[in-house]
Order: structure tokens, then C-alpha cells, then sequence
């Protein structure tokens, strides 16, 4: 959907879904400052400064899937989306950048129980706008 913005000369694209919806919350930058989540949500953020990242904790089960998904360059906006999650040790069992796609999307499964850090910035470390989503 697009919405015309008074004083904005192009249209703002935004999207709409029943998700429960969450807004980022600074400083979340790092793993230990990282906003605590609850999925299924979407969160509404920027990477809003050169080099801005911003971490999300979540709590998940071994075997749990989950479907991150990260909506930026579809909405117009150009941000190279990195997208990755971290264990509670700082490991990093997976990452997805953007395989041919602007806006990566992944299908993941917690291989234990506890808490993990999905990570969020720009491959070239630019601020743009973001909408991510964790399913």
C-alpha cells in the first residue's frame, strides 16, 4: 500500500499484515544491548546511522522454525540487508545475505534450547529504513 504524506513529494510504500507489531527500540547495537522480542511479530526499525546494526533476543526451543524475513528494498528503500543469528555464546550458526535478493528471507530451526540474537544491518554499512520480520 502506498500512502501520499503531506509535504513529501513521492508516495511512502508501507505494509500491512495481522502480525503482532513491535518498534525498535535504541541502543540495540550490540548482542548484550539487544531488544528482547516476542515471535510471531514484526518489528518496525531503521538502520538509521552508517554502520547501524541492531540486535533482537529471542527465546526458542530445540527444533522450533522460525521464518525471518526483512522488508526494505521492496518497499523502496536501498538497503543491502544482512540478516544474523547468533547463540547465547556469541556463535554464529547461520547468516543470509542477500542471494540475488535485496531482502532476505530465511526458514530457520533453533538446533537447542535458548536464547538467540538475530542481527540486522547493511552489507555496505549505509542508514536506510527497514521492516523486519520474524514469523
Amino acid at each position: 500500500m502506498f500512502v501520499d504524506v503531506p509535504g513529501v513529494e513521492n508516495r511512502v510504500p508501507i505494509a500491512i499484515g495481522d502480525m503482532p507489531e513491535q518498534t525498535e527500540v535504541e541502543p540495540n547495537d550490540t548482542p548484550d544491548q539487544a531488544q528482547l522480542i516476542t515471535p510471531p511479530c514484526v518489528i518496525n526499525g531503521r538502520i538509521d546511522v552508517v554502520g547501524d546494526q541492531d540486535c533482537f533476543r529471542f527465546v526458542a526451543r530445540k527444533g522450533e522454525r522460525f521464518e525471518f524475513r526483512i522488508q526494505s528494498a521492496s518497499l523502496g528503500f536501498p538497503l543491502e540487508a544482512t540478516l544474523k543469528i547468533f547463540d547465547a555464546a556469541g556463535q554464529q550458526p547461520t547468516r543470509q545475505d542477500d542471494n540475488g535478493n535485496p531482502d532476505p528471507k530465511q526458514t530457520w530451526t533453533a538446533p537447542t534450547n535458548g536464547s538467540y540474537v538475530a542481527v540486522v544491518g547493511d552489507l555496505f554499512h549505509r542508514g536506510v529504513m527497514i521492516l523486519f520480520t520474524v514469523c
